[in-house]
């Protein structure tokens, strides 16, 4: 009867025993434990506890196990790195990958910490709806680099601006009115209005060429401008000879004879 009594005491001291918490953690651990949201606040907290168990070479699975990108490497934050592979096809998967620690409710931070416009709803490719953010900025490079790359040229995790808008970003001289103006102004519409109004860029044409753009009865008015302004103003876009929107001959003949 007393060894029976001993080992009946034994076993219950051993069942006690072994779900009395350990430090902040219990062990054996609860059924859906492997969860990310079951222990990863646990490990986030105080993961050097976990390490006594989870570890190489023991029995007890390590965190890379299921996180093979755990714990990141040096260098991680960039976004060209770890952004890798969360677009494209297998886009999906990967983000539900990062997803069981950064946005599963744990302390891991979310990519909107960074990334306040990610992930971007739909018709974000519209440039009304980008470009208007990325300018509300300040600066697009500051707002969207961190993806897009130095300069906004594009990484292996996101498309360059110039790969649907050709002039972006402008050279230095882009403020030469030999340049600009020689480019098609369909290109240029995007940002700044079809009419040169300003558009989402907020900068017109008539900033700097208070003509622009010209009036449906600009043939006649222009002399009365002419007139009050000077040619100058003019031949920053219309410029003799070759480039820019060159004054047509008829008008070069018949009033303009004496331009070179």
């Amino acid at each position: 009867m007393t060894s029976l009594l001993l080992l009946a005491l034994g076993c219950g001291t051993t069942a006690s025993t072994s779900t009395t918490p350990t430090g902040a953690f219990t062990f054996p651990h609860a059924q859906g434990y492997d969860a990310g949201s079951a222990h990863g606040p646990e490990a986030l907290g105080a993961g050097e506890l976990c390490g006594g168990c989870h570890r190489d070479g023991s029995t007890a699975p390590t965190c890379a196990s299921c996180h093979d990108t755990y714990p990141h490497a040096a260098g991680w934050l960039a976004g060209d790195v770890h952004g890798a592979g969360l677009t494209g096809e297998q886009g999906g998967t990967a983000r539900e990958v990062c997803g069981s620690c950064h946005g599963g409710g744990l302390s891991a931070p979310d990519c909107t910490t960074c990334h306040p416009s990610w992930p971007h709803p739909e018709g974000w490719e519209e440039i009304d709806r980008h470009g208007a953010w990325a300018r509300s900025r300040g600066s697009a490079e500051a707002a969207c680099g961190s993806c897009h790359g130095p300069r906004l040229k594009g990484t292996a995790t996101a498309p360059s601006c110039t790969e649907c808008h050709e002039v972006y970003p402008h050279p230095a001289r882009m403020t030469d009115p030999a340049v600009h103006a020689a480019l098609d102004q369909a290109s240029c519409a995007d940002c700044h209005g079809a009419l040169g109004e300003g558009g989402i860029a907020g900068v017109a044409c008539s900033r700097c060429h208070a003509t622009f753009p010209h009036p449906a009865d600009q043939r006649v008015a222009h002399v009365a401008a002419a007139s009050r302004t000077g040619e100058t103003p003019c031949l920053a876009c219309h410029l003799p000879g070759d480039g820019g929107a060159p004054i047509p001959s008829g008008c070069a003949v018949v009033c303009h004879g004496r331009m070179p």
